[in-house]
C-alpha cells in the first residue's frame, strides 16, 4: 500500500481500519506530535482517508471545544458547530 511511510507497516494496519470505515484513535507522547503530523500526512498521501486531528490536553474536559478542534479542520469556519455526527 504505501511505500514512503515513516512506519510502513503500523501505516498499513490502521489505513485497513480507516477503509473499513472503523474509527481510529492514535496516541502519541507529547513530546511527539510531530509524529501525529507525519502519521496523518502518510495515511492522506496514499489513500482518499481524511485525518483530523484532536490534542486531547485542551479539550478532554470540553466536549464542544473538541468538536471545535475537529470542525476547524473540516470547515474553515466555525460559525455553526455541528453535532459529532455531522461532522
Amino acid at each position: 500500500m504505501s511505500n514512503n511511510c515513516l512506519r510502513r507497516r503500523f501505516t498499513d494496519n490502521i489505513l485497513k481500519h480507516l477503509l473499513n470505515g472503523t474509527s481510529v484513535n492514535v496516541v502519541v507522547p507529547s513530546s511527539s506530535d510531530h509524529e501525529a503530523d507525519r502519521f496523518a500526512l502518510d495515511i492522506e498521501q496514499v489513500s482518499d482517508v481524511r485525518v483530523l486531528i484532536v490534542n486531547m490536553r485542551f479539550c478532554r474536559h470540553n466536549y464542544q471545544q473538541f468538536l471545535a478542534y475537529l470542525w476547524r479542520q473540516y470547515k474553515s469556519s466555525i460559525d455553526d458547530i455541528p453535532d459529532l455526527y455531522q461532522i
